[in-house]
């Protein structure tokens, strides 16, 4: 008659005093070849975590050991390995009340030195299933020099698998860590009083950074507590080890504060230094306590300040002569109005010239600049900033780029010699400051020979529209718009035409009406 394996057996109702809470998980002995029957797989579920266990059948595969990681490291610490197998199925101890991870009842993992092969193997502590074939197991620390093989037994059936060579042990960690600094370069003139970035690169080849740290140093001045880290992980980074270290080799980056300039008592009590040399200090240290420590000099730059400038606005064409008064201003500085510099800078001499060779003939007192407003191609509100070896200065002022007029229409576009009506003009940007003119024939640089100005009567907002007096003429005339900021609508685009007194005239459509609601001739205001 046949027989049947038992299933696996979940029992916790009698956990041991000294583990609390624990479940043991446990497969049937194997019995002999001749009683055994196919594979059959059992699974129990518990409230952490569901485990599945397989009870082999008549066929055991051999273990294999598919990788092992790392394969060297110093003895100053435990170092935990990582573990990758194939077809070992163990038994598992569950600890419920930590949730803790399933630790294997009947496999040993050990390390034999192939340096001094009599010596008797060294036991992995704290052996761990992480997932399903891969196991944690602790190194201890103190194993000496030489290389190492892993073997893995499965005391169930039993059985073992080598590895040759999987483990070097290094010995103590002797050396400090490999530091240095990608940014900011040494000599770099910082903005001050800004968050500067501090980005590092740290290894310590197989052993484990622990902290690294930086700080600001100002001669005469207490350098402050070190300030940590933080990393940046990049593409295929190892992952921090166990202990909570983090492996070699890693980026770490970091915002400081970058000191400013204070005053320079060779100075009068009127003027500063707008510079400050000052040093970053970085400092990485491993988990072996070797520290590596690195410098860059550094200064600290303060950013120039708008007093004053004119104009605030103008034409979309540029070319307005541009003045500006700053504070601090260096002279490798340029002068912007939004995404373009001023065009022919120029800088007067300041009031009071700064320090040799302390500020390298940087002006501290009131700097005026010259030049002449970019071109833009749109009307719009931009930010004046000042270009420094510090960066970009930004909130000094807004200088307005306003468009031209345009004119779109007249009503009536015909009207009598002698003038005196009112017109109603149409079109774009027709402000309080807009002036309107009639006339005809080209000057030089396409001025109208003929100009006669349209008095302007009344003024509407939005300004898409003037009411205007016409002026006396004859013939056929231009119509333009000047604004003595924003410059001149096209002359000729709109024409406007003069009628002999014979001929019926328009009526202007803001024409007074009268009591009686008839409409009535409205003369124009002298």
């Amino acid at each position: 008659m046949p027989t049947h394996q038992a299933p696996a057996t979940l029992s916790t109702a009698s956990p041991s005093p000294r583990s609390p809470g624990r479940a043991r998980l446990g497969l049937p002995r194997a019995r002999p070849a001749r009683e055994r029957q196919p594979a059959v797989a059992w699974a129990a579920c518990l409230p952490t975590a569901c485990l599945f266990a397989v009870a082999c059948g008549s066929t055991l595969q051999p273990i294999d050991l598919v990788a092992v990681e790392p394969h060297q490291a110093y003895n100053d610490l435990p170092t935990t390995l990582r573990v990758q197998t194939r077809n070992l199925r163990v038994s598992l101890d569950i600890d419920l009340a930590r949730a803790a991870l399933a630790a294997p009842l009947d496999a040993d993992f050990a390390l034999q030195s192939e340096t001094d092969p009599a010596a008797a193997p060294v036991a992995l502590a704290n052996v761990a299933v992480l997932a399903n074939d891969l196991f944690a197991a602790v190194v201890p620390s103190d194993l000496a020099m030489g290389s190492y093989s892993l073997v893995v037994t499965d005391r169930h059936e039993p059985r073992s698998a080598i590895a040759s060579g999987a483990f070097e042990s290094l010995g103590p960690d002797l050396d400090p860590p490999s530091l240095s600094i990608i940014a900011p370069a040494d000599g770099a003139t910082l903005p001050a009083g800004s968050d500067a970035l501090a980005q590092i690169s740290v290894d310590d080849g197989a052993g484990s950074i622990a902290s690294v740290t930086l700080s600001v140093q100002v001669a005469g001045a207490d350098p402050g507590a070190p300030a940590p880290l933080s990393r940046i992980t990049g593409t295929g980074a190892p992952a921090p080890a166990a202990t909570g270290t983090l492996s070699s080799p890693e980026t770490w980056t970091a915002r400081f504060p970058v000191p400013t300039p204070g005053q320079d008592p060779t100075l009068a009590p009127s003027t500063t230094s707008p510079f400050l040399p000052f040093d970053l200090v970085v400092t990485a240290m491993d988990t072996a306590s070797n520290a590596s420590s690195r410098t860059v000099h550094l200064w600290s730059e303060r950013l120039p300040t708008v007093v004053a400038f004119a104009p605030t606005a103008g034409a979309e064409v540029g070319g307005e002569p541009f003045t500006v008064s700053l504070r601090d201003f260096p002279p490798d500085a340029t002068v912007w109005i939004g995404d373009s510099p001023l065009v022919d800078q120029a800088i007067l001499p300041a009031e009071a010239p700064c320090c040799e060779p302390c500020c390298a003939g940087v002006t501290t007192g009131i700097t005026t600049i010259v030049g002449r407003v970019p071109a833009h191609g749109r009307a719009e509100t931009l930010p004046i900033s000042v270009l420094t070896t510090a960066g970009r200065t930004a909130g000094l002022g807004r200088y307005m780029v306003l468009p031209p007029p345009l004119i779109r229409g007249i009503e009536p576009p015909t009207g009598p010699t002698t003038g005196g009506i009112r017109v109603t003009v149409t079109g774009d940007a027709l402000g309080r400051m807009v002036r309107l003119f009639v006339g005809g024939g080209t000057g030089i640089g396409g001025t109208p020979t003929d100009r006669r100005e349209v008095p302007v009567l009344e003024t509407f907002d939005p300004p898409d529209k003037l009411v205007a007096c016409l002026p006396p003429g004859a013939g056929t005339v231009s119509l333009w718009a000047e604004d003595l900021v924003a410059g001149s609508s096209v002359p000729g685009a709109i024409r406007f035409r003069y009628l002999p007194p014979a001929m019926p005239t328009s009526l202007s459509p803001l024409a007074s009406t009268s009591a009686s609601g008839q409409a009535a001739s409205a003369a124009c205001p002298p």
